[in-house]
Parts: C-alpha cells; sequence; structure tokens
C-alpha cells in the first residue's frame, strides 16, 4: 500500500513539476524583459523578446559571440562581470552597458546576471531591461544642467566685468566653451560696425598654432566672414570635407591646418555682428548636444554684447552731449573776446594803414608801419579762427559742388603735403550739392590736411574722398545732434600715428594741441569743428594709436541751383570814392574816429553817432537826403538790426551796411546772415571798407523799393 502512495506521489510531482516548467516557460516567452542564457561566450537561448528588441536573426543571435552585441566601449567592462560571476565571485548584481542593434542604434540596457547551467554546464541567466528612454532623458538632464551651469558662469563673468570690457567677457566664453566641450581652440570675432573688417578679440587656445589674437581682416577675404553674413547660420564641419558648395571655406580650413570647425554667428536685432568658433587640428563631429550648447552660449553672449553696446551708446551719446555743453559755453565766451579785439584790431589796422599813407615811400617809418600792419593782419587771421569755432563767424554760402573746391586746392595741397607723402584724391562723380562758404570749405581741408602732415614725419599715404550717403534712423541713434537724410561725405584719412582715446576726446578744444609749445595753437581742429557746424554739417574723428585717422564730415545735400565762387570785392582804388551822405552808427569810439578821418577822404559826407538812439534823432532831424546807413551789429540800447528796422520807416530809399566783429544772434540765423543784409566782417582793410560801400551804394536795391 506504501508503495502504491509513494508512486502516486512522485507522478503527481511529476504532473506538477511538468506544470509549473510548461507555466515558467510561457512567462519567459512572454516577459518584457530580455532573458538570454549564455555559456563560453554564446548565447545558448533567448526568449522571443531578444529578436524583436534587437532585430537580429536567431542564426545571427546563435552564431556570433555575445560580445558582437555591445558596444565597443563596454565590451571590457561587460566581459569583466561575465567572467567574475562564472567563478562565483560576488559582483553588482545589476549594471548598465549599450548594446548595437542591427539597424545601427545604440541602445541602453540595465542586466541583471545570475549563475545556473546549462545541459550540464555552468552558464549565466540574464534579465535584461531597455532603459533607452530612461537614458535619453538623464543625458537631456545632464546637458541641460552642463548648459545651464556654462551659463551661469558667463553670466556671472558678465557681471562681474566692467561694462564696456566686452573682449574680457568674451575670453571668459571662450575659455568656459572650450573646456566644457573639450575643444582646443575657442575664438570670439567681433564685425565693425560698416561690416567691412572682423577682428579677434578672444580666444582661448590650447594649440598655438590656432592662435590668431590679435588679428584684423578684410571680410572680402574671409571666406568664413562672408557665409555667416550671407547665411546668418552656423557652420559645421567635420571629416568630410567634400561639399564642393564650400569649396574655398575648405581650403581655408586646410592652409590653417583646422580638421573641425563649428562656427555659430553672433546676432543682435537680427544682424550679424560677430562669430563664435570652435577648432581642432584633429578630426572630430560635433554631436547634436555639442552644437545646440555652443547656439545657447551664442545666444547669451549676444544678449550680454547688446547690453554692453546699449551701455556705450549711452555713455557715448552722454559724453557727446556734455562736450556740445562745453563747446558751446567755451564759443560764447570766445565769441564776446573776439568781437572786442575786433574793434582794436580795426582801430590799430586802420590807424597803421592811415599813417602808412601819410609817409613817403623813402621814410624809415614805413617799415615800421609795415610791421603793424602785419601783425595786426596775422592777430586777425587769429581771431577768425576763433569766430570759426565758436559759430559766430559771418559766412556767405553758395551752392556749389565739393569736388571744385577740392580740385582747386590740388596744387596748394601737394605743396603744404611734401614730396614724402603720397596724395590719393578720390572725388565722387555726379557729387549732390550742398551749401557752404567756399573760404570756409578751404580752410576745413588745409587744417585736416596740415594735421594730417604732422602726424606722418616719416611719410605716408594721405586721402581724400568725397562721397554721397544717405544717413538712415539707426546712424541717427549712435551719433548725437544727427538727422537723417542726404549728405555728401568729405573723408580725409591718413596713415600717420594715429590718437589715443584720451587725446580723441578733447582734440576739438579750443586752444587743445599735442605740438610742442611754439608750434600749434589749438585753434585749428577747433575752427574745423565750427565751421562744420556752422555749416549744418557734422564731423566724427575714427582713430587709432599706430593705425592713422580719418575725420569724416557729413553736409547736408540742397536742392538749390548751384552757382559759382564769387570775385572778390577788394580790386583796387579806382571806382572807390563817392559823394553821398553817409550816417555813421558806432559805439567804439576809437572805430568812428579811425571812419571820421577815412570817409570824408574818400568823397563822402559823414555823420555820426555812438548810439542808436542819436542815429535817430539825426534821421529825423536833418534836412538833406541820406544815402547810406553803416552801422555797428552790437550795441547797447537800441541795436543795429532795430535801428535798421526804423531807419526803414523814416526814410524808405535808405542802403544798409552791417559791421561787426560779432555777428548777434538777433541778426544771424545759425549762423548764416540774412540774405538781404550787406555785411562787413571786423577788422577789415580800408580798401574793403571803400569797396563794400561802393557795392551797396551801386548794385543793392533801396530798403524801400519792392524786391
Amino acid at each position: 500500500m506504501a508503495k502504491k502512495y509513494q508512486k502516486i506521489k512522485r507522478t503527481r510531482q511529476r504532473n506538477n513539476l511538468e506544470e509549473n516548467k510548461e507555466w515558467l516557460l510561457q512567462a519567459v516567452e512572454n516577459a518584457n524583459e530580455l532573458i538570454i542564457v549564455t555559456q563560453a561566450g554564446f548565447i545558448k537561448y533567448y526568449n522571443p523578446k531578444v529578436i524583436q528588441f534587437s532585430g537580429y536573426s536567431s542564426q545571427e543571435l546563435t552564431s556570433q559571440p555575445v560580445t558582437e552585441f555591445i558596444h565597443p566601449d563596454d565590451r571590457d567592462r561587460v566581459l569583466k562581470y561575465y567572467y567574475a560571476r562564472l567563478r562565483g565571485e560576488e559582483t553588482a548584481g545589476v549594471y548598465t552597458f549599450r548594446i548595437i542593434d542591427k539597424a545601427g542604434q545604440v541602445r541602453w540596457v540595465e542586466k541583471i546576471g545570475v549563475q545556473t547551467t546549462w545541459e550540464g554546464q555552468p552558464a549565466i541567466l540574464c534579465m535584461i531591461s531597455d532603459i533607452t528612454s530612461h537614458k535619453q532623458v538623464e543625458e537631456e538632464l545632464h546637458r541641460r544642467n552642463r548648459e545651464l551651469a556654462l551659463l551661469n558662469r558667463i553670466i556671472a563673468a558678465s557681471a562681474a566685468t566692467p561694462g564696456k570690457d566686452q573682449e574680457a567677457i568674451l575670453e571668459v566664453v571662450c575659455r568656459e566653451l572650450a573646456l566644457a566641450l573639450n575643444v582646443p581652440h575657442a575664438v570670439a570675432a567681433l564685425l565693425d560696425k560698416m561690416k567691412t573688417t572682423i577682428t579677434v578679440v578672444a580666444e582661448y587656445s590650447a594649440e598655438k598654432r590656432l592662435a590668431t589674437l590679435p588679428q584684423t581682416w578684410p571680410v572680402v577675404d574671409d571666406p568664413l566672414g562672408q557665409y555667416l553674413l550671407s547665411h546668418k547660420t552656423l557652420l559645421v564641419t567635420g571629416e568630410d570635407l567634400n561639399n564642393p558648395h564650400l569649396d574655398l571655406i575648405h581650403n581655408h580650413l586646410r592652409q590653417r591646418g583646422i580638421a573641425s570647425l563649428l562656427l555659430v554667428p553672433l546676432v543682435i536685432e537680427g544682424e550679424v555682428v560677430g562669430s563664435l568658433g570652435l577648432a581642432s587640428l584633429e578630426p572630430r563631429r560635433f554631436s547634436t548636444g555639442e552644437i545646440n550648447l555652443t547656439w545657447s552660449v551664442a545666444d547669451q553672449l549676444a544678449g550680454i554684447l547688446a547690453r554692453v553696446r546699449l551701455e556705450e551708446n549711452h555713455q557715448q551719446l552722454e559724453e557727446q552731449y556734455y562736450q556740445a555743453q562745453k563747446m558751446e559755453a567755451v564759443g560764447r565766451l570766445t565769441a564776446g573776446v573776439a568781437h572786442d579785439f575786433n574793434n582794436l584790431l580795426t582801430t590799430i589796422n586802420g590807424f597803421a594803414a592811415l599813417i602808412q599813407a601819410e609817409l613817403q615811400p623813402d621814410d624809415p617809418c614805413q617799415e615800421m608801419a609795415d610791421t603793424i600792419l602785419r601783425s595786426g593782419q596775422r592777430a586777425a587771421d587769429l581771431i577768425r579762427q576763433l569766430l570759426a569755432f565758436s559759430r559766430k563767424q559771418m559766412i556767405q554760402p553758395q551752392v556749389l559742388n565739393l569736388n571744385s573746391i577740392v580740385v582747386e586746392l590740388d596744387k596748394i595741397l601737394q605743396r603744404v603735403i611734401g614730396e614724402d607723402i603720397d596724395l590719393k584724391i578720390r572725388l565722387a562723380p555726379e557729387l549732390w550739392p550742398v551749401k557752404v562758404d567756399p573760404a570756409q570749405m578751404e580752410q576745413v581741408i588745409l587744417n585736416l590736411v596740415v594735421n594730417a602732415r604732422d602726424a606722418m614725419p616719416t611719410g605716408g599715404q594721405l586721402t581724400i574722398e568725397t562721397a554721397n550717403v544717405v544717413i538712415d534712423d539707426n546712424y541717427v541713434a549712435d551719433h548725437l545732434d544727427t538727422q537723417p537724410g542726404k549728405y555728401v561725405l568729405l573723408a580725409i584719412s591718413d596713415t600717420g600715428c594715429g590718437m589715443s582715446p584720451e587725446v580723441k576726446a578733447h582734440i576739438f578744444e579750443t586752444f587743445f594741441t599735442t605740438k610742442e609749445r611754439g608750434h600749434g595753437t589749438g585753434l585749428g581742429l577747433a575752427t574745423v569743428f565750427g565751421i562744420v557746424k556752422q555749416s549744418g554739417g557734422n564731423i566724427w574723428v575714427y582713430s587709432k594709436e599706430g593705425m592713422g585717422t580719418t575725420f569724416k564730415i557729413y553736409l547736408p545735400c540742397v536742392e538749390e541751383k548751384m552757382m559759382g565762387l564769387p570775385a572778390s570785392l577788394e580790386s583796387g582804388p579806382e571806382g572807390m570814392l563817392g559823394s553821398e551822405t553817409i550816417l555813421l552808427v558806432e559805439d567804439d569810439m576809437w572805430v568812428r574816429e579811425l571812419l571820421r578821418r577815412v570817409l570824408p577822404k574818400l568823397g563822402y559826407t559823414l555823420l555820426e553817432a555812438g548810439n542808436g538812439q542819436e542815429a535817430l534823432r539825426l534821421l529825423a532831424d536833418y534836412p538833406d537826403p541820406i544815402h547810406l546807413l553803416l552801422t555797428d551789429v552790437v550795441m547797447l540800447g537800441i541795436t543795429g538790426k532795430t535801428l535798421a528796422e526804423e531807419a526803414s520807416r523814416t526814410r524808405p530809399g535808405l542802403k544798409m551796411l552791417f559791421m561787426s566783429g560779432y555777428t548777434d544772434e538777433a541778426i544771424v540765423q545759425h549762423g548764416v546772415l540774412d540774405a538781404e543784409a550787406a555785411f562787413l566782417q571786423k577788422p577789415f582793410s580800408l580798401m574793403a571798407l571803400a569797396a563794400k560801400i561802393r557795392f551797396v551804394m551801386d548794385n543793392l536795391p533801396d530798403k524801400g523799393e519792392p524786391k
């Protein structure tokens, strides 16, 4: 009975075992995990999920060593765990590695291995889970953390760096990016405002052969810069440099020995302002993550540069505003002083001329009188410069082609600069007309040319150019006191010693000079500044030490008809005499005394008044005709302009001639005399006075006559 019971029990256990085996096999076959049994380095068993996951056929799975399916970088580590498990050693129960499926894709898996037997021989049972998605999320988080850490370091560096020192910020970016991506060379380059040159401003280089700091070159000679400007997108090169569309770039890289390059544009408000590049002497492929990280850094860097440039522009506009205020204050002071000096010089020069006329030609005093006149004329020239600087000088603007003035000066300029300076004149055809005083523009050109000559003591090149330009709102935003519109550009450039930022900040100030004592008045550039402003234009200087200087003058284009240059009034004594009656109004007693002696000698009947009130009484009481009112402009009480208006009402046929050493804003609007007013600038020669009186008497209409 017992034997029968034991037999039944064994049969039942055997049946249960078969049932359990069948259930276990079904569970393995239908499991989501990959289950394999490996023995002696080959796969002995696998569930269907392995084929579905890997894409390999049954023949491929069992005929090749299992290491063939493992990523080459992970094989040694997996084999180490495998043999340790076979020896029964304690190893990590769970570890991760990469496999390569039939399509060549890299998949991350997590493996649990236990020792077992297969057909009586030691084997390893492996349960493998696909963790590719988890790894991708993990890598993305790691990439983002690395990106954030890098960006935070860049932001911290920009916050700790002085606002204007963008080179220091770029240097930090190059270093941090190169170290983060393990690239031997990172470089930052910036374009100039006109996008004609590109300059390396910062770099990090572990390869001396790749170092380029500091270098500047034309964009036309740089295929990389041209690519960025035309495409506004990144450029990535690797082992394959055979793209025919990029032949120029590939040749450029080969010449420099660069095997791999990642170049990203720096873009501010849609405009490429520079580039951020990563380069290697060895072939390498930049991953998508590395490219995205570099893009992010470039975007962050562009934002920092935009802020820096905004601060620089703000500071530049502030400096221009304060400089304009200072120039205006000095100008008012200068104009006032010049007015008094002009009255003194009128008297000195006039009486010297009278003395000279009274002396015999062989009189020894002739030489002294002549010396007084020459000194007085030099002083008068100096005063004219002061008035031009203060923008109070009386000008006689005409509509003309600026090229004609440059052509007229050509021979003089050659003599001024000497033989060791090469003069290049490039005049734009069909230049737009401008309205300027031709004599003043000659003075502007001569002053700038003399400065350029002094900056090139050992020779060099001087270039004078003209061009038609249109100034837009972007230019106006960066340049104080400018308006958009059509302008004529006059540019004068030299290859001389250039200027430091400190010198450049003061060059237009009165009496500022870098020349030795006795070799410069400090009025040349101040005069240029005043003339340009008085003509409604703007002047800007571009200079670096050792790299020469360029002055750019922008004069507004006008639509009026051009006319020729005026003939001089000082044509000689013939026809200078007259017989009319002149009412002289002058508050300076010495100038009045001079004219009291001169005008009767010219045949005129002279009436005198020391101020406007006296002049009005004479106009009312004098019974005979008065033909000309010769009046000073700036007087206490009634000014010359007010007097002229009153005189026109009481004496409709009266002609007017104004004179002054300084023109008041009551007469001058933006430095230009009313076209109806005849004017004589003090100090004047007696010949000029006589000629001007005859010109007014014989050519200008009476104030009371209809126009």
